[in-house]
């Protein structure tokens, strides 16, 4: 059977082992606190630049929409143009 001096020094080397085990898991932790939050950080920042796209989206959407709304007014401009000048032809000729 062993003494109460070894069983001291048994519970001392465990206990020594549980605070290293402890330190280690601390620091471990610590770690994983830091990478979460830098992930989290990044994710802030990609949801930014996310909206920023959308929003780059929408204006080029509308501003290619307005641009074909004036290429529509033009064509329908030269269009109406040719008719009146056609008119024209004709009531003349009709008038002689």
């Amino acid at each position: 059977m062993k003494n109460i001096g070894q069983k001291i020094e048994d519970i001392e080397r465990k206990i020594a082992r549980l605070v290293d085990r402890y330190s280690k898991v601390e620091e471990e932790n610590l770690k994983l606190r830091t990478e979460k939050q830098d992930m989290l950080d990044i994710i802030d920042q990609h949801k930014v630049e996310i909206e920023k796209l959308n929003n780059d989206k929408r204006i080029v959407k509308l501003a290619k929409t307005l641009s074909e709304t004036d290429e529509d007014t033009v064509d329908l401009k030269v269009k109406i143009s040719k008719y009146v000048r056609e008119i024209d032809k004709c009531l003349t000729l009709l008038a002689d």
